[in-house]
């Protein structure tokens, strides 16, 4: 058997996208897809699998520019990982992730993120929870909000050709606080708004007092089958609001359509802020599951690209089988928005003890430090190791990926 860890040619992707149409269930024929069907990678992001000139396991990673608490960050976006049947349980997949995180290391791609089709499939790789996915399945007809004032602005329609421009001008802005949010270039962008056979994308952008645009909602309105009354659902592919007037305008506007009796979002934030507002929160049909993960190929790189939420001293061991050279003692000096990042001797006493995927969720500010060492997925030196982490791995906003890839 001949086995080659390499990236595909142009003349493979074809083989790429059947492959993975098989793997995920996508039932179009090669030869019935159109030119938006293309390979929305090129293949010098890919590593794959070729096992005696067939494909066996494929694999690549967007160059993303994603925010790190606030901080632009090199990321290597995973997808497409699949495995023929045909070839599993022989080892294809490790030996591919192990070749591709290098290469991502190598090419200044400090962290890995990926949406999961299987948590247990990328934990023994190193990949650690980083967001928390949650979706809303409301009823319309109890979005009311619990006190306060009707939002002064207004939520006006308009056609993508005027509304594009707004929206990725307002996303930019949103954004550049936040944590884990991808900074959404041209193509991406592209993908965003592409209509689907059957759905339609309306874009509804918020105008504040002062006609300045500060927030806008992107959805789609079909109909089910129900015995009576409203019987449309209205899904939202995309919400933002730049403040909590503009937040609050578009769920009205959103509530206002009165022959929708379903409001459905996916991919909202972990701190989203309905639950708090409305009368009725449990109406949100608020459900949760792990989101992104992620994984640390360079660790002092990505520490020191890091904002920090607090200035400090603290050194970390890590321990990283799958990545030998993330395996070492760190010391973090960090002053807020600026760190020094140092490998120390081997000898140097860790206020932290981590593996690859608990330094991940910490990385991410998932969850906290105290967090990790309550349930024994790191080790302290104490309880003052832990306020420190706690404070120096703090984020602004909970991390949170808007969109799929």
């Amino acid at each position: 058997m001949s086995v080659e860890i390499r990236a595909l040619s142009s003349d493979e992707l074809p083989q790429l996208m059947d492959q993975l149409s098989y793997a995920f269930v996508n039932n179009s024929r090669l030869a019935e897809r159109g030119p938006d069907d293309d390979p929305p990678i090129l293949p010098e992001w890919s590593t794959c699998a070729i096992v005696d000139g067939r494909l066996a396991t494929s694999f690549a990673a967007f160059p993303f520019r994603v925010r790190l608490n606030g901080r632009s960050t090199a990321m290597a976006g995973i997808t497409m990982v699949s495995t023929n049947p045909e070839f599993r349980r022989r080892g294809l997949l490790r030996s591919v992730m192990t070749q591709a995180l290098a290469e991502e290391r190598d090419r200044g791609q400090a962290i890995a993120i990926l949406w999961a089709s299987m948590g247990a499939i990328y934990q023994r790789f190193g990949f650690g929870s980083a967001t928390t996915h949650v979706s809303y399945d409301a009823d319309r007809t109890q979005l009311a909000f619990n006190s306060g004032e009707r939002s002064p602005g207004r939520v006006q329609l308009m056609p993508l050709a005027e509304a594009r421009p707004i929206l990725q001008a307002v996303y930019k802005e949103f954004a550049t606080p936040r944590n884990l949010l991808i900074q959404r270039a041209g193509g991406m962008w592209d993908v965003r708004l592409r209509e689907t056979p059957g759905h339609r994308n309306y874009f509804g952008v918020y105008f504040d007092e002062a006609d300045v645009p500060s927030g806008y909602v992107q959805f789609q309105l079909t109909t089910e089958q129900v015995d009576r009354g409203p019987d449309q659902v209205l899904t939202v592919s995309d919400l933002i609001g730049l403040d909590a007037q503009a937040y609050r305008g578009i769920w009205e506007f959103l509530a206002a359509h009165d022959l929708v009796y379903r409001v459905r979002w996916d991919r909202v934030p972990e701190d989203d802020a309905a639950p708090l507002l409305l009368q009725e929160p449990r109406q949100l049909g608020r459900r949760t599951r792990d989101g992104v993960w992620m994984r640390v190929t360079d660790v002092e790189s990505a520490l020191a690209q890091r904002r920090y939420g607090d200035s400090g001293v603290l050194t970390l061991a890590v321990r990283d089988e799958l990545c030998p050279w993330n395996s070492g003692v760190f010391a973090i000096d960090a002053g807020g928005d600026e760190a020094a990042v140092t490998r120390a001797t081997s000898s140097t006493d860790a206020d932290l003890t981590v593996d690859a995927a608990s330094l991940a969720v910490l990385l991410s500010g998932h969850r906290s430090a105290t967090q990790l060492a309550r349930a024994g997925l790191i080790d302290a030196t104490g309880p003052a190791a832990l306020r420190i982490a706690d404070r120096l791995f703090a984020t602004d906003y909970a991390p949170w990926c808007a969109d799929g890839f």
